[in-house]
């Protein structure tokens, strides 16, 4: 406390306080620091935030089926592609159990691998599933589990694909090849097929009978073919067949 001189020489005491400015100055930029510090992690979250949300949003409109099961195997996540797959809304299967969307006929071996995917962590496969109005489809499936952070299991995610066209095409390659495959026999014509890039060669069933030979599974090589050539068209036919694989095109051969 210090006596100052006043006006008309009457004194006053005052009591000063001295702070150090540089101390201050630190305090300061700590502030502002912590501040920044704090604002950084305000715009990461957002960010994360943003990403989530877009993610998610992404998940809702994958082209593929995608759900999240808990460990008594029922939904708690849908996306809109898998509920329409199964003829419901993604709400409409929340809580619902995934024997509800399986072929019965498919049941017992989609409980092996379930819980083969438990041990393994991931399993693919080609099932067929059950629509809401009892309708079937064929599916495409991967499903992943889920661990904590102590690897004990939570749940797993399922990805699911409607393969349904891909197994009608299937199907009717196989209905075209019986009905070659007979068409030949009662025609008594053969044909055999050469991929030039493998060297690779597949005889019809009746192209093995021809040549007084049983329809085997395995297929001769590219060199035991000429072994059933006149060695007087062999010469031939490796041309045409050399000039196919350059120009492209067709090449008939009548025998000599």
């Amino acid at each position: 406390m210090t006596a100052i001189p006043g006006a008309g020489n009457e004194e006053f005491y005052a009591l000063w306080s001295i702070q150090d400015v540089t101390d201050l100055s630190t305090e300061v930029k700590r502030y502002k620091a912590e501040q920044a510090k704090a604002w950084d992690e305000v715009k990461a979250r957002k960010r994360v935030e943003q990403t989530l949300k877009e993610m998610n949003l992404a998940l809702e409109n994958a082209v593929m089926g995608i759900s999240y099961l808990d460990t008594e195997g029922r939904y708690q996540k849908v996306n809109q592609t898998y509920a329409g797959m199964v003829g419901y809304q993604p709400e409409e299967m929340l809580g619902m159990s995934w024997i509800q969307t399986v072929h019965p006929d498919e049941l017992e071996r989609m409980v092996a691998v379930y819980e083969g995917m438990q041990q393994s962590g991931q399993v693919e496969l080609e099932t067929r599933g059950m629509r809401r109005d009892g309708s079937d489809f064929y599916k495409q499936l991967v499903m992943v589990a889920s661990y904590d952070e102590h690897h004990q299991f939570r749940g797993h995610y399922c990805f699911m694909k409607d393969i349904s066209d891909r197994k009608a095409t299937e199907a009717q390659l196989r209905n075209n090849e019986a009905a070659l495959a007979e068409a030949q026999q009662m025609g008594h014509l053969g044909s055999w097929e050469l991929d030039l890039a493998t060297q690779t060669i597949t005889w019809s069933d009746e192209l093995f009978r021809m040549f007084g030979l049983k329809p085997v599974s395995s297929q001769p090589t590219f060199g035991e073919i000429f072994k059933h050539i006149h060695r007087e068209d062999r010469d031939r036919l490796r041309q045409d067949l050399s000039h196919i694989a350059v120009e492209g095109g067709d090449c008939h051969i009548e025998p000599i």
